[in-house]
């Protein structure tokens, strides 16, 4: 365990917890209050919240950020076989090997459903949970982008598999998804995509060993884990748990829609309960809202930059 400086990030301090197989790297930085976990999706790792944590920091917050095993700086043993369970067991080894009485789990995309499978697994050491752009169950709105519908799609995994195995196809494919990913920003927005979140991905992947066999497994169980979390919709309507979810809406032409062509992200932020009265959220966790819905609600903050959504996060629980 060393003690590490970034010139962007606040002091951390590193850590190798163990794992059956294999280590998981964990960057722990100062704070008090219960704890933000930080939870990254596919294809990311957690350096996809290096513009949050500075956030968190000036409030005082203890955050943690995880390489789920098979990511970023996460070992990746040779016949490991990853799943949505084997991340909830990453980050129960987290919680225990760090005697974390209480933590606040952040789910960003695919990390959404450990997070919240936690909190209904262990509500009494979960502070609250906060979701950002997440995945659980199924909801009529629920799009993923092509390169991870394609990987997801069971009938086509000779396919996948060839092309994860082909660099020069894998990277078309990613270069892609990348324009894909980029339509509709402004310029200074595709700036900073390919300045930050361009390179974690792409790092991702060129590292050796890569992150492609984890990505490639936890996409084919895509399906499979949204099915396992409608089952398990009535337990997230009984939780009680805090929920904080922030969510990117596109502005349509009509403000009283939110229209999920590409356009100019607002970031929508809702605080309620899990419990029977927010129903809604199930739904808005995969779908678009429609803004009249949300016009008199004091909970919701609409029309936030990233950035007022993300220094929210920081000082909406108490410490």
């Amino acid at each position: 365990m060393t003690d590490s400086q970034s010139t962007d990030l606040p002091a951390f301090t590193e850590h190798r917890i163990q794992r059956d197989r294999g280590s998981l790297y964990v960057r722990d930085f100062p704070g008090s209050g219960p704890a933000f976990v930080l939870l990254h999706g596919f294809p990311d790792n957690s350096h996809i919240y290096d513009d949050l944590i500075p956030h968190l920091a000036p409030a005082g917050r203890r955050a943690i950020s995880i390489d789920f095993l098979g990511f970023g700086a996460s070992d990746k043993p040779d016949g490991t076989h990853y799943s949505f369970e084997q991340q909830l067991g990453d980050l129960e080894a987290v919680v225990e090997a760090l005697g974390l009485e209480k933590i606040v789990p952040v789910g960003h995309d695919a990390g959404g459903p450990t997070a919240v499978n936690f909190a209904l697994q262990h509500p009494e050491r979960t502070a609250a949970v906060c979701l950002m752009n997440a995945f659980y169950g199924d909801a009529p709105g629920l799009r993923v982008p092509e390169f991870i519908e394609l990987f997801a799609n069971k009938g086509l995994k000779s396919l996948t598999r060839h092309l994860l195995a082909t660099p020069q196809q894998f990277a078309w494919l990613l270069a892609f998804q990348r324009d894909q990913m980029q339509a509709g920003l402004t310029e200074a927005q595709k700036a900073h995509y390919n300045e930050f979140l361009g390179p974690v991905v792409d790092n991702n992947f060129r590292q050796r060993p890569s992150a492609g066999p984890a990505f490639a497994q936890m996409t084919y169980q895509f399906s499979d884990e949204v099915a396992a979390n409608t089952a398990r919709l009535v337990d997230f309507r009984r939780s009680d748990v805090p929920l904080l979810l922030i969510s990117p809406i596109f502005m349509s032409p009509s403000p009283s829609t939110c229209d999920p062509r590409p356009g100019m992200p607002r970031f929508m932020s809702l605080k309620r309960d899990i419990g029977p009265r927010s129903t809604s959220l199930l739904r808005s966790l995969g779908s678009c809202l429609r803004a009249s819905d949300c016009e008199n609600d004091p909970n919701i903050k609409k029309g936030d930059s990233a950035d007022a959504s993300f220094q929210r996060v920081a000082t909406i629980f108490p410490n």
